[in-house]
């Protein structure tokens, strides 16, 4: 059985840059087809629109986002996790990376390596 500590950086994954929302669903796409996987996901956002006093315009600002959802390998359905986002510090509307669920397996640890190298490789290829 592994340290709490290690097995919350096991399962945490750092993206090596912030992703919108749009970037991260693209990021998803790339680790269902490359896997392969059943990849489920759900996306959140706060939105703000607001009356501008000196322009009258209408603004908009985007605030924190996030995903959350589950990674299901197609050759072992018992290899499948699910996951949450959290927000770049500087900019919330921003993913800076996923958190697995710290429920310790050999199979999870091998799923959220896998899932590493994919989010890894994306990064590369775009």
């Amino acid at each position: 059985m592994k340290d709490a500590e290690t097995l919350m950086q096991r399962a945490t994954i750092l993206f090596p840059g912030p992703l919108n929302l749009e970037q991260v669903g693209a990021l998803m796409g790339y680790i269902a087809k490359t896997m392969p996987a059943n990849v489920s996901y759900r996306t959140d956002q706060f939105m703000e629109l607001f009356h501008d006093p000196t322009t009258r315009e209408l603004g908009k600002e985007e605030g924190t986002s996030g995903i959350s959802g589950a990674i299901r390998r197609l050759d072992n359905i018992m290899d499948s996790d699910i996951f949450t986002s959290f927000p770049e510090e500087r900019n919330t509307s921003m993913i800076s990376g996923i958190m697995f669920n710290q429920i310790y397996s050999s199979g999870l640890e091998r799923l959220w390596d896998e899932v590493r190298e994919r989010v890894y490789n994306f990064f590369e290829n775009t």
